[in-house]
């Protein structure tokens, strides 16, 4: 009994820290001055709308990481998982016209802030940062620099 009930809280708690996360990428895109709504689907966790008059999009995929030490480093950092697919990750998508998102929020659940990529800028399937990366002015740039490439790119 103790054992099914200690592997239902380590599931509830992935599923928490994902959910935090999305709330988190929510709340930076609102500060940004954009409308933000929630859509799980396959591919993408949300939708960024501009509030600038230039109808811009933006498919937001959310990826979340607690900070924790890895093995053989002496300080911790966020490590995120940035493939698909259960068993064989993939990239994410990024032809014209059909990417499978144009936004990644990569989520600090410790420091509570974002780290924005426009998909173009997703090479590899795993990203390993360090906390000082998670604040509110990064935060901010790194959502304009997506966003400028995003609307170059839909011209």
């Amino acid at each position: 009994m103790l054992k099914w009930i200690a592997t239902k809280i380590i599931k509830m708690s992935e599923t928490r820290t994902g959910l935090m996360g999305e709330h988190f990428a929510a709340g930076a895109i609102l500060a940004q001055g954009w409308s933000y709504a929630a859509s799980p689907q396959d591919k993408f966790d949300g939708i960024a709308i501009s509030n600038n008059n230039d109808d811009l999009v933006l498919l937001v995929q959310v990826k979340t990481s607690s900070f924790i030490l890895q093995k053989g480093k002496r300080t911790p950092c966020y490590h995120f998982q940035l493939g698909s697919g259960s068993k064989n990750k993939k990239k994410p998508n990024n032809t014209k016209g059909k990417s499978d998102y144009d936004i990644l929020a990569l989520c600090g659940a410790k420091h509570r802030h974002c780290v924005f990529l426009h998909v173009s800028q997703v090479q590899q399937l795993s990203k390993r940062l360090q906390g000082h990366n998670f604040n509110a002015e990064n935060e901010a740039d790194t959502w304009a620099a997506a966003v400028q490439i995003a609307r170059e790119l839909k011209r």
